[in-house]
């Protein structure tokens, strides 16, 4: 299990959770409010609205792509239950709640081939070490979508 885990809020932009992603090196994005899971987004879902159409003159927010219960565990299951879970509704992440139901971590089914290869700790490359306590971390945007750039910061 992942612990030290990117998150966004259901009101962030997807522009956001995307450049989340793809800066984190990473395929699933839980989504919360507070420590609270509320919904978890995927690669594929934001692909497939992107390539879908444009994301308009607005931006959409994470919430408009959550459109189910997102996948999640208690930190207390075994293993096994867990991969039986995954594997009988064809899916490639969970979100592992703690005793309070709030989010933990992320196991992904590249944690389950590490455990089952005897790798206690997978570490993604670039990381020293496993973290030790569950860790949240949530990136904010230095200017809102509804305050454009200002000149002196513009990109052009």
């Amino acid at each position: 299990m992942t612990t030290g885990v990117m998150v966004v809020a259901p009101d962030d932009d997807v522009i956001l959770a995307w450049e989340v992603m793809a800066q984190a090196g990473v395929h699933h994005l839980p989504v919360v409010e507070g420590s609270r899971l509320v919904g978890m987004l995927d690669d594929r879902r934001l692909v497939s609205e992107s390539v879908a159409g444009p994301l308009g003159p607005r931006l959409r927010t994470v919430s408009e792509l959550l459109d189910r219960e997102p996948p999640q565990v208690h930190a207390d299951q075994t293993v096994r239950s867990v991969a039986d879970f995954m594997a009988s509704r064809h899916i490639d992440a969970v979100c592992v709640l703690d005793e309070s139901d709030n989010l933990a971590g992320i196991l992904t089914t590249a944690d389950l081939v590490d455990a089952l290869a005897g790798r206690r700790h997978p570490r993604r490359p670039g990381t020293e070490a496993a973290l030790p306590n569950p860790m949240l971390f949530r990136l904010v945007p230095v200017f809102s979508a509804a305050s454009p750039c200002p000149p002196e910061h513009g990109v052009g």
